[in-house]
């Protein structure tokens, strides 16, 4: 238990009520923007489309007094379905994973006696999506939701998780090119903002996007 303890020390908790209200302000200024370019498209279509997007990730939280052992790279997924109607502003539903950060040492002195310390904290991401294209290629989402904050720690052979709920921001921008009627690949740069703790991740990840309905 002291060690867990001593690994929750090095998240820092703050107030997130400025984080929330400027996610929300980039998130109406991103729906105006939308609204006020509708006309420029010229696709007669609805569609459904899934994205796969898979890459690094790297953290961005400053650390006062960085404990030993820590990592802050790590990997990132998500699945997203967009629902593409005929004007600019698409809107879907994205689940994802991130990692955090870990920290790892070696041979650590506790009050119950020396282990090897391991730990791990990640988010699983659930995130309405707002997106437009301003240029066929490209798509720049914006997205305000819910995240899932877990912890892992072993100590003494012991594994203790646990987890915690909070609110999360994404924005991203994608550059898409077609392989097939239905089917574009690229990359897309990431940044989420898990609120809980503060943290932010960053992320470039590869992008499978396909068309898998439409009417």
């Amino acid at each position: 238990m002291g060690c867990c303890r001593t690994i929750q020390a090095w998240w820092p908790i703050t107030t997130t009520h400025n984080s929330m209200n400027k996610s929300a302000a980039v998130l109406a200024g991103f729906l105006l923007f939308s609204v006020l370019a509708r006309g420029q498209s010229a696709s007669p279509i609805y569609a459904l489309t899934a994205y796969a997007n898979a890459g690094y990730v790297r953290n961005l939280s400053q650390f006062e007094a960085p404990p030993p052992g820590l990592n802050q790279n790590g990997f990132a997924g998500s699945i997203r379905i967009m629902w593409k109607p005929e004007y600019l502003l698409s809107a879907g539903l994205e689940v994802g994973r991130t990692h955090i950060y870990s920290v790892n040492q070696d041979q650590v002195q506790t009050e119950f006696g020396t282990t090897d310390l391991h730990s791990s904290k990640d988010a699983w991401l659930i995130l309405p999506v707002f997106s437009m294209s301003p240029l066929p290629a490209l798509e720049v989402n914006v997205g305000i939701g819910s995240a899932i904050s877990t912890a892992t720690v072993e100590s003494f052979g012991n594994t203790s998780n646990s987890s915690e709920f909070g609110s999360a921001f994404m924005a991203s921008v994608a550059y898409l090119v077609p392989l097939s009627g239905n089917l574009r690949l690229g990359g897309e740069l990431k940044f989420i903002r898990i609120n809980k703790y503060e943290d932010d991740n960053l992320s470039l990840q590869v992008t499978l996007a396909y068309r898998f309905l439409e009417w």
